[in-house]
């Protein structure tokens, strides 16, 4: 018996029974206030409640990322890596994912004015003049060390897959 409520004494409670613990909030608020900060642990970048308050905020940031991707998927495509290009492809998504979590302020001013003129030209034909300028800031955010990377890894995917079918063919 003794055993089972040790157990049960340090067993890891159920997150969200805590929130509608009024005792366990005033005491999280409290530590809060000691730090005069919020307590996030496990959780980096922006606190959820936050992210949560402006969904509008998050929408953009999301079609943001997903614009500077897909401009960087089509510089890709330029590229003609062939059997490549996917492992291309997450490697600079992973590095340009990194750069877009704190970009230079006048990186951020560009991509909020593609943003909005990806807003009004939104389910149209007309063209976009400034998601042109993407590209250029893709070249900007990626660093040397990053596109040696990126090819590395395009580079790695190629000799893979033809080492692949090399050894079919002796198999075969």
């Amino acid at each position: 018996m003794e055993s089972k409520n040790k157990s049960e004494s340090t067993a890891i409670p159920n997150l969200m029974n805590l929130v509608f613990d009024d005792d366990w909030l005033k005491e999280a608020a409290s530590l809060e206030d000691m730090i005069d900060g919020e307590i996030t642990a496990g959780y980096s970048g922006p606190a959820l409640s936050q992210v949560l308050a402006n969904p509008a905020g998050f929408r953009n940031t999301q079609r943001i990322r997903s614009i500077v991707l897909q401009e960087f998927r089509d510089l890709l495509q330029e590229f003609n890596l062939g059997m490549g290009i996917d492992a291309a492809f997450i490697c600079g998504k992973a590095r340009l994912q990194e750069h877009l979590q704190n970009p230079s302020r006048s990186i951020q001013e560009q991509l909020w004015v593609i943003l909005e003129e990806d807003f009004n030209v939104q389910n149209t034909d007309e063209p976009r003049p400034l998601r042109c300028g993407v590209k250029a800031i893709v070249q900007r955010l990626l660093t040397s060390e990053d596109w040696r990377s990126i090819a590395s890894a395009a580079g790695d995917a190629i000799r893979d897959e033809l080492m692949e079918q090399a050894q079919s063919i002796r198999v075969a």
